[in-house]
């Protein structure tokens, strides 16, 4: 397909409302990621301070940039439920919590789930990854204790998680 042609056919889709999916990372185009170590000046990091200061702030304001946004703040109504406040998993290694974060005081307004593994004999603040997601955390791992979350379906209704598509499990 010409370029000519797939900008048409990108055009009249995005006149639609709708916009292709690309799941081939050979048609992605050409890119390179930034070297982390190296400022946006061209100098190296060659310290903690440095990585500190600068370096780590560069990076956070390119995923600000062209990933996920800056975060508006915290909202004047944010509530949290925290319903698993600590249930043993994977075989004992980790503690598993979840927590149902309502972003407005209407609880079928806008949320988010959070699903938490850690290390079951911590006993101080331990390094945390945090994966933002647009499946429900029960269609990612594979452990029966996770609330069973919603997801929109191809006709754009919100459904349960367990009548949806899942894009990928991890087994643990």
């Amino acid at each position: 397909m010409t370029q000519l042609a797939k900008a048409v056919l990108l055009t009249a889709l995005a006149a639609q409302g709708q916009t292709p999916a690309n799941y081939e990372e050979t048609q992605a185009g050409a890119y390179s990621l930034p070297d982390p170590l190296v400022l946006a000046n061209g100098q190296r990091v060659r310290d903690a301070a440095t990585w500190s200061q600068k370096r780590r702030p560069e990076i956070l304001r390119l995923f600000e940039q062209n990933m996920h946004g800056r975060s508006p703040g915290r909202p004047k109504n944010m509530t949290f439920d925290v319903f698993d406040k600590g249930t043993p998993a994977l075989d004992g290694k980790a503690l598993r919590r979840q927590v149902t974060v309502y972003f407005s005081a209407d609880k079928a307004g806008p949320k988010m789930d959070l699903l938490l593994y850690l290390p079951s004999g911590a006993r101080k603040p331990v390094p945390l990854l945090l994966c933002l997601s647009f499946s429900a955390n029960s269609n990612t791992i594979e452990d029966p204790g996770i609330r069973v979350g919603e997801v929109w379906n191809r006709d754009r209704k919100k459904v349960s998680a367990a009548e949806g598509r899942r894009f990928g499990t991890l087994k643990i």
